[in-house]
């Protein structure tokens, strides 16, 4: 069974071109580019020794924030607790309408960024971390709404400095971000539309999320309704090995810089499916291939067995079988995808699906009627299920789209 990944909110890491350094288009009227650094104080992260930092208070400590508590909303749960002398002035405390921006990270997350609603506890913040502190005339939420626009995420994307492991936004260049302002009753009117707004859209996005959730589990649901039917359980069962003949002789392994010189039109399948092309094949006409990857049979994130048809190569990670004695392929794809995989794997050092293992997995085998009847009626319903799955995906992806767009508006007048 495939699983797919969820969608994430786009960015400027998604694959997007960058966008021009912030300050060069046109505002609305009354509106004017400000720097940060004159609507906002930036307040710098303590420095302490990673063996100071524990998961429990001890006495005389405070809570402690990291890059790890810069989410979408501030992750309190990550703290950690360091002694409080660390703090040399009572300003590296969080407030209310503090932003957190991560100003050390990985290319991806450098300028990522989070407001202080209201602290459960008194907190400081990690050397990684720089707060800004919105003066009076600029609300809090629209300075970090305007820290999640592209154009701002493009400015951290371009100005930030690269080491072997990690990239660094100086304050001095985050100061030197400008931001689209408007009037002070003008930035209340838009914070308060764009938190009705995006909240709204993330109650949308929860339940499209559910529902592709629910979508998801669907074939999963469908196998367990034919083979942990009462009629299954009537089936004669018989071991793989005398339903299929193992080809896995035949495969002939392939080295990883060989896959990169050797291309051509026909397909390589290993464990997980197709992983490269190449110019010669083992295999032609259609056969069953099943995973011998332990930790791929453990965690099923890649499928466990699929079809594959034509010529092709197969590396020494899949099981090469091909149906006989009146069992359909199909069929024995639909109940291993069924079957819990896990429990036939061998008790070794690194484990694997050994050859004898998948030959010894029970397979109940109704007359072929029967077989081609439960084959027809998982494929409508696998079809069905996958249809679903990819509406559901694309109503998720569109609506994960539109902060993005909101923010945009927002910071155009347009709101």
């Amino acid at each position: 069974m495939t699983t797919h990944p969820r969608h994430s909110e786009p960015s400027l890491r998604d694959g997007e071109e960058s966008q021009p350094l912030t300050g060069e288009r046109s505002l609305p009227e009354g509106w004017r580019w400000a720097k940060l650094g004159d609507v906002s104080t930036a307040i710098r992260g303590i420095t302490f020794q990673s063996g100071e930092a524990k998961q429990k208070p001890f006495d005389d400590s405070i809570a402690c924030l990291t890059t790890s508590g810069v989410q979408d909303e501030v992750n309190w749960e990550s703290r950690r607790f360091i002694p409080r002398r660390r703090i040399p002035s009572d300003k590296q405390l969080l407030e209310p309408g503090d932003l957190l921006v991560s100003t050390a990270n990985s290319k991806e997350l450098v300028g990522k960024s989070c407001l202080v609603t209201n602290p459960p506890f008194v907190c400081t913040f990690g050397a990684f971390v720089t707060v800004l502190r919105p003066k009076a005339e600029t609300v809090p939420r629209i300075l970090a709404y305007w820290m999640r626009t592209q154009e701002a995420m493009g400015y951290c994307y371009q100005v930030a400095s690269n080491t072997t492991n990690i990239s660094n936004l100086r304050v001095s260049d985050l100061l030197d971000m400008r931001i689209a302002l408007p009037p002070l009753p003008e930035q209340r009117r838009i914070a308060a539309i764009l938190q009705d707004q995006l909240a709204a859209v993330e109650r949308a996005r929860a339940a499209a999320e559910e529902q592709l959730t629910a979508a998801e589990a669907l074939p999963a649901a469908y196998l367990r309704a034919v083979f942990n039917s009462p009629e299954a359980q009537q089936w004669p069962q018989k071991p793989f090995g005398s339903l299929a003949d193992n080809l896995d002789g035949r495969r002939i392994p392939l080295k990883q810089e060989e896959r990169r010189v050797r291309k051509g039109q026909y397909p390589y399948y290993g464990a997980s499916g197709v992983i490269d092309s190449i110019d010669d094949y083992l295999f032609d006409g259609e056969y069953l291939l099943v995973s011998e990857d332990g930790a791929n049979l453990v965690l099923r994130s890649t499928p466990i067995a699929f079809k594959a048809t034509g010529k092709f190569w197969v590396n020494n990670h899949a099981h090469v079988v091909q149906p006989r004695n009146g069992v359909l392929l199909d069929y024995l794809l639909h109940f291993l995808n069924r079957t819990d995989l896990k429990l036939y794997i061998s008790g070794m050092a690194q484990p694997k699906l050994t050859q004898d293992d998948l030959n010894s997995i029970p397979v109940p085998v109704p007359p072929i009627a029967e077989q081609q009847q439960v084959v027809a009626t998982l494929s409508e319903q696998m079809a069905a299920a996958e249809q679903a799955r990819i509406a559901l995906q694309a109503q998720l992806d569109a609506i994960s789209r539109l902060p993005a767009s909101l923010l945009r508006r927002a910071f155009k007048g347009e709101l």
